[in-house]
Protein backbone atom coordinates (compact mmCIF):
# COMPACT_ATOMS: atom_id res chain seq x y z
CA UNK A 1 0.00 0.00 0.00
CA UNK A 2 2.83 2.24 0.86
CA UNK A 3 5.08 2.43 -1.84
CA UNK A 4 8.89 4.04 -2.09
CA UNK A 5 11.16 4.52 -4.97
CA UNK A 6 14.44 4.99 -4.23
CA UNK A 7 16.06 6.81 -8.39
CA UNK A 8 19.75 5.40 -8.53
CA UNK A 9 20.16 7.58 -11.76
CA UNK A 10 18.97 10.90 -9.73
CA UNK A 11 21.58 10.20 -6.95
CA UNK A 12 24.03 9.60 -10.47
CA UNK A 13 23.43 12.89 -11.59
CA UNK A 14 23.39 14.52 -8.39
CA UNK A 15 26.99 13.35 -8.13
CA UNK A 16 27.44 14.46 -11.99
CA UNK A 17 26.79 17.77 -11.21
CA UNK A 18 28.55 18.04 -7.76
CA UNK A 19 31.43 17.17 -10.05
CA UNK A 20 30.90 20.02 -12.31
CA UNK A 21 30.55 22.26 -8.75
CA UNK A 22 34.10 21.15 -7.51
CA UNK A 23 37.34 22.45 -8.46
CA UNK A 24 40.08 20.25 -10.05
CA UNK A 25 40.76 17.11 -8.53
CA UNK A 26 39.03 17.60 -5.27
CA UNK A 27 38.03 14.24 -4.00
CA UNK A 28 34.25 13.16 -2.99
CA UNK A 29 34.11 11.62 -0.02
CA UNK A 30 30.42 10.07 0.22
CA UNK A 31 28.53 9.96 3.74
CA UNK A 32 26.71 7.21 4.29
CA UNK A 33 26.48 7.21 8.04
CA UNK A 34 22.92 6.21 9.62
CA UNK A 35 22.22 3.38 6.72
CA UNK A 36 22.79 5.85 4.58
CA UNK A 37 20.50 8.87 6.00
CA UNK A 38 18.08 5.43 6.62
CA UNK A 39 18.11 4.75 2.18
CA UNK A 40 20.21 1.62 2.65
CA UNK A 41 23.75 2.13 3.61
CA UNK A 42 24.80 -1.28 1.59
CA UNK A 43 22.37 -0.63 -1.79
CA UNK A 44 23.50 3.21 -1.79
CA UNK A 45 27.34 2.16 -1.20
CA UNK A 46 27.50 -0.23 -3.69
CA UNK A 47 25.86 1.40 -6.38
CA UNK A 48 27.84 4.49 -6.37
CA UNK A 49 31.26 3.57 -5.40
CA UNK A 50 32.33 3.56 -9.17
CA UNK A 51 31.58 7.46 -8.38
CA UNK A 52 32.97 8.57 -5.64
CA UNK A 53 36.72 8.37 -4.01
CA UNK A 54 35.73 6.84 -0.20
CA UNK A 55 33.06 6.74 2.03
CA UNK A 56 32.81 8.03 5.44
CA UNK A 57 30.61 6.74 8.62
CA UNK A 58 29.88 7.10 12.27
CA UNK A 59 30.11 3.51 13.72
CA UNK A 60 32.63 0.93 13.26
CA UNK A 61 30.37 -1.77 12.22
CA UNK A 62 28.86 0.68 9.49
CA UNK A 63 32.75 0.71 8.30
CA UNK A 64 32.70 -3.64 8.70
CA UNK A 65 29.28 -3.79 6.78
CA UNK A 66 30.47 -1.77 4.58
CA UNK A 67 33.90 -4.26 3.91
CA UNK A 68 31.93 -7.20 4.60
CA UNK A 69 29.54 -5.82 1.28
CA UNK A 70 32.62 -5.55 -1.11
CA UNK A 71 33.74 -1.97 -0.86
CA UNK A 72 37.01 -1.72 -1.47
CA UNK A 73 37.54 2.31 -1.62
CA UNK A 74 38.70 3.96 1.83
CA UNK A 75 36.41 4.48 4.56
CA UNK A 76 37.07 7.45 7.41
CA UNK A 77 35.29 6.26 10.82
CA UNK A 78 33.93 9.67 12.29
CA UNK A 79 34.01 10.03 15.99
CA UNK A 80 35.93 8.58 18.49
CA UNK A 81 37.11 4.93 17.32
CA UNK A 82 36.13 2.18 20.01
CA UNK A 83 37.27 -0.91 18.40
CA UNK A 84 41.01 -0.39 17.12
CA UNK A 85 40.74 -4.59 16.36
CA UNK A 86 38.06 -4.03 14.11
CA UNK A 87 39.26 -0.69 12.46
CA UNK A 88 42.87 -2.09 11.80
CA UNK A 89 41.37 -5.74 10.18
CA UNK A 90 39.03 -4.02 7.60
CA UNK A 91 41.31 -1.36 7.08
CA UNK A 92 39.38 1.87 8.37
CA UNK A 93 40.61 5.63 8.23
CA UNK A 94 40.52 6.32 11.95
CA UNK A 95 39.82 9.67 13.08
CA UNK A 96 41.86 11.44 16.32
CA UNK A 97 40.44 13.60 17.75
CA UNK A 98 42.66 14.01 21.08
CA UNK A 99 46.33 13.32 21.83
CA UNK A 100 44.61 10.52 23.94
CA UNK A 101 42.96 8.85 20.87
CA UNK A 102 46.46 8.89 19.43
CA UNK A 103 48.09 7.67 22.36
CA UNK A 104 45.53 4.62 22.82
CA UNK A 105 46.29 3.78 18.76
CA UNK A 106 49.85 3.98 19.33
CA UNK A 107 50.01 1.54 22.39
CA UNK A 108 46.93 -0.99 20.81
CA UNK A 109 49.46 -1.17 17.30
CA UNK A 110 52.59 -2.00 19.95
CA UNK A 111 51.04 -3.96 22.35
CA UNK A 112 49.45 -6.33 19.56
CA UNK A 113 52.35 -6.31 17.23
CA UNK A 114 50.25 -4.95 14.29
CA UNK A 115 52.68 -4.58 11.23
CA UNK A 116 50.52 -3.09 8.45
CA UNK A 117 49.98 0.78 7.97
CA UNK A 118 47.21 2.41 9.78
CA UNK A 119 45.94 5.80 8.34
CA UNK A 120 44.42 8.60 10.07
CA UNK A 121 42.65 11.77 9.83
CA UNK A 122 43.32 14.09 12.25
CA UNK A 123 40.14 16.13 13.51
CA UNK A 124 40.43 19.92 14.34
CA UNK A 125 38.03 22.18 16.49
CA UNK A 126 37.46 25.45 14.62
CA UNK A 127 34.12 26.32 16.40
CA UNK A 128 31.60 23.45 16.25
CA UNK A 129 32.99 22.47 19.59
CA UNK A 130 32.11 19.12 19.18
CA UNK A 131 35.21 16.76 18.64
CA UNK A 132 38.61 17.71 17.95
CA UNK A 133 41.95 19.29 18.36
CA UNK A 134 41.43 23.12 19.11
CA UNK A 135 45.38 23.91 20.12
CA UNK A 136 48.80 23.40 17.80
CA UNK A 137 50.37 22.36 20.56
CA UNK A 138 48.35 19.24 20.51
CA UNK A 139 48.99 19.12 16.73
CA UNK A 140 52.54 18.51 17.27
CA UNK A 141 52.27 16.59 20.25
CA UNK A 142 49.88 13.61 18.17
CA UNK A 143 52.33 14.06 14.70
CA UNK A 144 55.45 13.37 17.18
CA UNK A 145 52.91 9.99 18.66
CA UNK A 146 52.44 9.25 14.88
CA UNK A 147 55.79 10.32 13.72
CA UNK A 148 57.17 7.53 16.75
CA UNK A 149 55.05 4.45 15.37
CA UNK A 150 56.00 3.38 12.11
CA UNK A 151 52.53 1.79 11.20
CA UNK A 152 50.62 5.04 11.76
CA UNK A 153 50.31 7.25 8.46
CA UNK A 154 48.74 10.48 8.98
CA UNK A 155 46.83 10.60 5.69
CA UNK A 156 44.24 13.58 6.02
CA UNK A 157 43.26 16.67 8.24
CA UNK A 158 40.20 17.92 8.34
CA UNK A 159 37.63 19.68 10.68
CA UNK A 160 33.63 20.54 10.62
CA UNK A 161 32.66 23.56 9.36
CA UNK A 162 29.71 24.92 11.61
CA UNK A 163 27.92 27.15 9.44
CA UNK A 164 26.09 27.51 5.30
CA UNK A 165 26.87 29.27 3.00
CA UNK A 166 24.40 32.08 4.03
CA UNK A 167 27.15 33.26 7.09
CA UNK A 168 29.99 33.26 4.71
CA UNK A 169 32.06 35.66 7.45
CA UNK A 170 31.71 32.96 10.07
CA UNK A 171 32.87 30.11 7.12
CA UNK A 172 35.58 32.30 6.59
CA UNK A 173 36.72 32.65 10.83
CA UNK A 174 36.35 29.00 11.16
CA UNK A 175 38.77 28.91 7.83
CA UNK A 176 41.31 30.96 9.45
CA UNK A 177 41.59 29.42 12.46
CA UNK A 178 42.24 25.55 10.48
CA UNK A 179 44.86 27.33 8.45
CA UNK A 180 47.99 26.98 11.04
CA UNK A 181 47.11 23.31 11.65
CA UNK A 182 47.06 22.69 7.55
CA UNK A 183 50.51 24.75 7.22
CA UNK A 184 52.11 22.40 9.91
CA UNK A 185 51.06 19.26 8.48
CA UNK A 186 51.44 20.02 4.86
CA UNK A 187 55.40 20.35 6.51
CA UNK A 188 55.23 17.36 7.25
CA UNK A 189 53.00 15.41 5.04
CA UNK A 190 53.00 17.50 1.84
CA UNK A 191 50.09 14.68 0.07
CA UNK A 192 47.74 15.02 3.09
CA UNK A 193 43.98 15.33 2.26
CA UNK A 194 42.68 18.43 3.94
CA UNK A 195 38.86 18.40 4.29
CA UNK A 196 36.43 20.84 5.57
CA UNK A 197 33.31 21.69 3.16
CA UNK A 198 30.07 19.40 3.43
CA UNK A 199 27.06 19.61 1.62
CA UNK A 200 25.81 23.35 2.94
CA UNK A 201 29.08 25.32 2.57
CA UNK A 202 31.26 23.39 -0.50
CA UNK A 203 29.65 26.44 -2.81
CA UNK A 204 32.57 28.31 -0.99
CA UNK A 205 35.61 27.36 -2.94
CA UNK A 206 38.19 27.95 -0.51
CA UNK A 207 36.18 25.33 1.70
CA UNK A 208 36.89 22.33 -0.91
CA UNK A 209 40.51 21.95 -0.56
CA UNK A 210 41.12 18.28 -1.68
CA UNK A 211 37.97 16.73 -0.93
CA UNK A 212 34.27 17.49 0.12
CA UNK A 213 32.49 15.54 2.44
CA UNK A 214 28.92 14.79 1.06
CA UNK A 215 25.63 12.73 2.18
CA UNK A 216 21.84 14.41 1.84
CA UNK A 217 23.15 16.59 -1.64
CA UNK A 218 23.47 12.37 -2.89
CA UNK A 219 19.40 12.45 -2.07
CA UNK A 220 18.64 16.22 -3.27
CA UNK A 221 18.75 17.63 0.26
CA UNK A 222 20.25 21.01 -1.15
CA UNK A 223 18.76 23.52 -3.02
CA UNK A 224 19.66 22.83 -6.62
CA UNK A 225 19.94 19.30 -6.73
CA UNK A 226 17.02 16.75 -7.44
CA UNK A 227 15.01 14.53 -5.48
CA UNK A 228 15.76 10.56 -5.26
CA UNK A 229 12.96 9.38 -3.17
CA UNK A 230 9.17 8.99 -4.75
CA UNK A 231 7.24 8.09 -1.65
CA UNK A 232 3.15 7.06 -2.35
CA UNK A 233 0.15 5.57 -0.89
CA UNK A 234 -3.69 5.65 -1.48
CA UNK A 235 -7.13 7.06 0.20
CA UNK A 236 -8.55 3.92 2.47
CA UNK A 237 -11.53 5.59 3.91
CA UNK A 238 -13.39 9.11 3.75
CA UNK A 239 -15.35 11.02 5.90
CA UNK A 240 -17.56 13.92 5.82
CA UNK A 241 -17.02 16.80 7.81
CA UNK A 242 -19.44 18.94 8.68
CA UNK A 243 -18.67 22.38 9.63
CA UNK A 244 -16.56 22.74 12.88
CA UNK A 245 -15.64 19.34 13.08
CA UNK A 246 -12.30 18.33 14.47
CA UNK A 247 -9.65 15.97 12.41
CA UNK A 248 -7.08 14.09 14.36
CA UNK A 249 -5.70 13.65 18.31
CA UNK A 250 -6.55 17.38 20.21
CA UNK A 251 -8.76 18.69 17.43
CA UNK A 252 -5.50 21.02 15.74
CA UNK A 253 -7.85 21.23 12.80
CA UNK A 254 -11.12 22.44 12.53
CA UNK A 255 -13.52 22.78 9.22
CA UNK A 256 -14.27 26.07 8.13
CA UNK A 257 -16.86 24.77 5.83
CA UNK A 258 -18.52 20.72 5.32
CA UNK A 259 -15.66 19.03 3.79
CA UNK A 260 -14.43 15.79 2.32
CA UNK A 261 -11.49 14.15 4.76
CA UNK A 262 -9.60 11.50 3.23
CA UNK A 263 -7.59 8.64 5.42
CA UNK A 264 -4.23 8.27 3.84
CA UNK A 265 -2.22 4.98 5.24
CA UNK A 266 1.19 6.49 6.03
CA UNK A 267 2.31 7.94 9.22
CA UNK A 268 5.08 8.55 11.28
CA UNK A 269 6.13 5.11 12.30
CA UNK A 270 6.41 5.52 8.30
CA UNK A 271 7.94 7.74 5.86
CA UNK A 272 5.97 10.87 7.38
CA UNK A 273 7.53 13.27 9.24
CA UNK A 274 5.32 14.70 12.62
CA UNK A 275 6.51 18.30 11.30
CA UNK A 276 3.38 17.17 8.41
CA UNK A 277 0.78 18.12 10.69
CA UNK A 278 -1.48 21.04 9.55
CA UNK A 279 1.45 22.22 6.94
CA UNK A 280 2.52 19.48 4.26
CA UNK A 281 0.51 19.10 1.54
CA UNK A 282 0.09 15.70 -0.97
CA UNK A 283 -1.06 14.89 -4.47
CA UNK A 284 -3.74 13.37 -5.31
CA UNK A 285 -4.26 13.78 -9.24
CA UNK A 286 -3.25 16.79 -10.34
CA UNK A 287 -4.48 18.60 -6.79
CA UNK A 288 -2.84 19.75 -4.10
CA UNK A 289 -4.46 18.55 -0.84
CA UNK A 290 -3.47 19.67 2.74
CA UNK A 291 -2.68 17.03 5.61
CA UNK A 292 -5.56 17.99 7.85
CA UNK A 293 -4.60 17.69 11.77
CA UNK A 294 -1.88 15.96 13.62
CA UNK A 295 -0.04 12.94 11.43
CA UNK A 296 -1.02 9.79 13.19
CA UNK A 297 1.54 6.98 14.17
CA UNK A 298 0.05 4.85 10.91
CA UNK A 299 -2.29 7.44 8.85
CA UNK A 300 -2.74 11.00 7.64
CA UNK A 301 -6.15 12.57 7.03
CA UNK A 302 -6.61 14.88 3.89
CA UNK A 303 -8.67 17.27 2.42
CA UNK A 304 -9.76 15.75 -0.95
CA UNK A 305 -13.03 18.41 -1.11
CA UNK A 306 -13.53 18.82 -4.83
CA UNK A 307 -12.54 15.19 -6.17
CA UNK A 308 -14.75 12.91 -7.53
CA UNK A 309 -14.29 9.40 -5.79
CA UNK A 310 -11.63 10.09 -4.06
CA UNK A 311 -11.70 5.99 -2.32
CA UNK A 312 -8.54 4.20 -3.35
CA UNK A 313 -6.87 6.52 -5.60
CA UNK A 314 -3.07 7.30 -5.41
CA UNK A 315 -1.72 10.03 -3.07
CA UNK A 316 1.63 11.19 -4.09
CA UNK A 317 3.88 12.61 -0.86
CA UNK A 318 6.99 13.01 -2.27
CA UNK A 319 8.80 13.13 -5.69
CA UNK A 320 10.90 15.54 -7.62
CA UNK A 321 7.39 17.99 -8.52
CA UNK A 322 7.94 21.43 -7.37
CA UNK A 323 6.48 21.27 -4.23
CA UNK A 324 6.66 17.93 -3.13
CA UNK A 325 10.74 17.95 -3.43
CA UNK A 326 13.02 17.05 -0.64
CA UNK A 327 13.77 20.71 0.24
CA UNK A 328 9.94 21.44 -0.26
CA UNK A 329 9.06 19.73 2.18
CA UNK A 330 12.14 20.83 4.86
CA UNK A 331 11.75 23.99 4.34
CA UNK A 332 7.26 24.30 4.54
CA UNK A 333 7.95 21.81 7.67
CA UNK A 334 9.88 23.74 9.33
CA UNK A 335 12.51 21.05 9.57
CA UNK A 336 16.05 20.25 7.66
CA UNK A 337 16.81 17.97 5.11
CA UNK A 338 19.00 15.43 7.24
CA UNK A 339 16.09 15.38 9.66
CA UNK A 340 13.60 14.62 7.22
CA UNK A 341 15.62 11.51 5.39
CA UNK A 342 16.68 10.02 9.02
CA UNK A 343 12.72 9.89 9.92
CA UNK A 344 12.27 7.63 7.08
CA UNK A 345 11.09 4.20 8.42
CA UNK A 346 10.57 1.31 5.51
CA UNK A 347 9.37 -1.74 7.27
CA UNK A 348 6.04 -1.55 6.24
CA UNK A 349 6.01 -0.12 2.80
CA UNK A 350 7.02 -2.01 -0.15
CA UNK A 351 10.84 -0.16 -1.36
CA UNK A 352 12.27 -0.36 -5.03
CA UNK A 353 15.72 0.74 -5.68
CA UNK A 354 14.87 1.48 -9.52
CA UNK A 355 18.12 1.92 -12.12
Amino acid sequence: MIKAVISFKTIHSNIRKLRKNLGDNVKICAVVKANAYSLGIIRISCEIEPQVDCFAVAAINEAVSLRSSGITKPILLFGVCEDFSAALENGIIISINSVEEIKALSKYIKDTHYKNFCKVHIKVNCGMNRYGIANVWQLRKILGIAASTSQIQVDGLYTQLAFAMDKVPEIEKELKKFAPFRSIVRAYYPKVIIHAACSNNLKHLPAQFDMVRVGKILYGGYEGYRTAIKITSRITAIQHLKKGATVGYDGTEAAAAPATCAVVPCGYADLIHYNYSNTHNVLVGNKFCKILGRACMDTIMIDVTGIRKPLGRTVTIMNGKKGLGLMDIANSTNTIACNLLCSFHFDRCKLIYKK
